[in-house]
């Protein structure tokens, strides 16, 4: 058995409830794969990630992930992490599950260092270097495909 069955299925429970979609569901779009790899790292700290047990994880759910995508998944975890308010919010949530206090981005702590005087200086730097990185020719190509 993967987990104990109770708690393997609060778990996907608890995911499904705050995410909102099924999240099990094959799909690629980032928040399906930034859920799973939550799921994956929560099922990873109870120590049921194995090369046995990764190829029978989401069979319970009808779904089938080989281990090559958990592994993948479990690899990446820091990287969504560290780059996604959602995946952040998500694995916080889970209270009981995860092992992280809520870290803050390099950003933040930067940002949580400067006087607060200057923030409004500081969001119109940001500001004008962000509507320059937009006005590039490389991302006016990019959005014109994908819209």
């Amino acid at each position: 058995m993967i987990m104990k069955t109770k708690e393997y299925q609060n778990v996907v429970k608890s995911i499904r409830d705050i995410c909102g979609f099924d999240f099990l569901e094959k799909k690629k779009r980032a928040d399906y794969v930034e859920a799973r790899s939550v799921f994956y790292k929560i099922l990873s700290l109870s120590g049921v990630i194995t090369q046995r047990t990764s190829d029978l994880i989401l069979e319970n759910e009808g779904v089938f992930f080989d281990r090559v995508a958990i592994r993948h998944s479990l690899i990446n975890f820091e990287m969504y992490y560290g780059s996604s308010k959602f995946v952040r919010d998500l694995y916080h949530q889970l209270n009981g599950y995860s092992d992280l206090s809520r870290t803050k981005t390099k950003l933040e702590v930067f940002l949580s260092e400067v006087d607060i005087d200057r923030h409004e200086e500081l969001l119109n730097i940001v500001e004008a270097k962000v509507n320059e990185w937009n006005d590039t020719p490389e991302h006016r190509l990019k959005h014109f495909f994908t819209n």
